[in-house]
């Protein structure tokens, strides 16, 4: 892969075609003379993705979109999959990675962690399982927690359940900045998240696979930096970053959730407390997205509502919203 202007770079599959480095003009897509296709594999490759799209050997598709980002330690074939949802859908989570790796923050933050970087891998095959298609409703959750995400790269991911229920099992690699009371262990983690535990029990007990949740279903943090302070690691959540800090950074996450919304087209976007909802209300004002912004409770520990029965509120609460479980 070269830089922007150079080469076509094609990877080829069963029924689809990933070109990068594209114009913005209809493109044919071309099968090789014996009527094969093949897989250009690369590992750990730096993919810059200017005008990408997935394109059905079928026929042609008019590219009016360009996004570019870098994804580290990502293999080609993973990227292009049957569905054209994956590869944006990467590329935005991606891009935002990029976008937040330049922000600094002021103490009482003294270190921030940010798991699409060092889990990025892990995070791309559960875009890659569960991230395809339009959804019905799209779950959002704050930001990592310190045992949940930050140490697997899935939302709300609670290292058992991210293993044994959604299939996600992959090495994670240390934060630049590690804070010696919030070691990053990846799957070795000693400690559960309890708000994991329970997003994932609930899923579990109402549509008995992850397959038959993520086939309506679809769940995605607002902001994917973990803030700590010292010395004792406590987790300071982005509401509470300084004015400046704050507004720089939401207005990148919001971007960013704009277009997943634009990408899944959901019927509802439900915050999972309070504070998701009011950003998505934010950030999907001016945007013509047709959906309905609500909120249940969130999963916290620290809720005391949340420690009763919360699988059957959040049921009850969906319900009432018009979403059937």
């Amino acid at each position: 892969t070269q830089s922007h202007g150079g080469p076509l770079n094609e990877c080829e599959s069963d029924r689809c075609v990933c070109k990068l480095f594209m114009s913005s003009r209809k493109r044919r897509s071309r099968e090789s003379q014996d009527g094969s296709k093949k897989v250009r594999k690369t590992e750990s490759a730096e993919i810059e993705i200017q005008n990408a799209a997935v394109i059905s050997t079928e026929g042609d598709v008019d590219i009016s979109t360009s996004v570019v980002c870098s994804m580290s330690s990502v293999k080609v074939e993973s990227v292009v999959a049957t569905s054209p949802q994956l590869l944006p859908l990467a590329a935005i989570s991606a891009s935002l990675r990029d976008q937040l790796a330049v922000l600094k923050f002021s103490r009482p933050v003294t270190h921030t962690y940010n798991p699409l970087e060092y889990a990025f891998d892990n995070h791309l095959s559960f875009l890659e399982k569960y991230g395809q298609g339009p959804k019905e409703v799209l779950l959002l959750g704050m930001n990592p927690g310190p045992f949940g995400m930050a140490q697997t790269g899935v939302p709300f991911g609670d290292k058992g359940w991210v293993r044994d229920f959604l299939g996600i099992f992959g090495p994670v690699n240390k934060p630049s900045k590690e804070h010696p009371k919030r070691p990053v262990d990846g799957f070795d983690c000693r400690r559960s998240e309890v708000s994991g535990h329970r997003v994932w029990s609930w899923v579990q007990k109402a549509f008995g696979t992850a397959e038959k949740f993520f086939a309506r279903f679809y769940i995605h943090n607002y902001c994917p930096l973990m803030f700590m302070e010292s010395p004792t690691g406590k987790n300071r959540t982005p509401d509470k970053l300084s004015p400046k800090e704050r507004d720089k950074l939401f207005a990148i996450c919001d971007e960013s959730l704009r277009e997943v919304v634009a990408l899944m087209k959901p019927k509802y976007v439900v915050g999972i407390g309070k504070f998701a909802r009011g950003r998505a209300e934010i950030a999907l004002t001016e945007v013509d997205h047709g959906a309905v912004v609500l909120d249940i409770l969130h999963p916290s520990p620290a809720n005391p509502l949340a420690n009763k029965a919360w699988d059957e509120t959040v049921t009850n609460q969906l319900k009432k919203a018009g979403i059937i479980i």
